[in-house]
């Protein structure tokens, strides 16, 4: 090192530096590209995912008081919009649970325990679904008594098993996400 002159040294250093310089860098620019796509797994599957588990529930939710709304009301313009209301949140259901089957079929890194809830879902609706219509047509034929019976008892079981089985999946949802 004492052979060579002052200027061959400080251009040493500052090769060294630069060198340095461009290994600090590279490894920032990899980690960035990392936590980039980790942020975008987080924004656009995950959170995702526990929203469409929430839209699930809610308009599944918000069905049930428009049909208990029916089953009470007896003047057929107020009725009309309770249809309305359930009609709208049938398609609101339907497309939340279109995206997110699709969401869970594509993704690799979905678990055995929310196919298999995504998939109880479908059951307790269809469990449901028929009562369901029964009582809306209970109530627009204003049979409130019948219909009363009808939300109550049966109806009643399976709304609880539907909701049970909405509510695990948003919460695992928001625990695996």
């Amino acid at each position: 090192m004492k052979n060579l002159s002052v200027k061959t040294r400080m251009m040493g250093g500052f090769g060294i530096l630069l060198a340095l310089l461009i290994v600090i860098s590279v490894l920032g620019m990899v980690s960035l590209y990392k936590l980039n796509a980790s942020l975008k797994e987080i924004v656009y599957i995950n959170s995702v995912q526990s929203s469409l588990a929430v839209d699930l529930r809610a308009s599944q939710q918000d069905r049930f008081i428009a049909v208990r709304n029916l089953a009470l009301l007896t003047e057929m313009p107020a009725m009309q919009a309770e249809v309305a209301r359930i009609r709208e949140q049938d398609a609101v259901y339907a497309d939340a649970y279109q995206k997110l089957g699709k969401i869970l079929a594509d993704d690799a890194e979905t678990t055995a325990e929310e196919r298999a809830l995504f998939a109880a879902v479908k059951d307790a609706e269809q469990a449901a679904m028929p009562l369901l219509k029964q009582t809306i047509e209970l109530g627009l034929a204003n049979k409130a008594e019948e219909a009363t019976v009808l939300l109550m008892g049966e109806l009643r079981a399976r709304q609880r098993a539907w909701t049970a089985t909405l509510t695990a999946l948003q919460v695992l949802e928001e625990k695996v996400n």
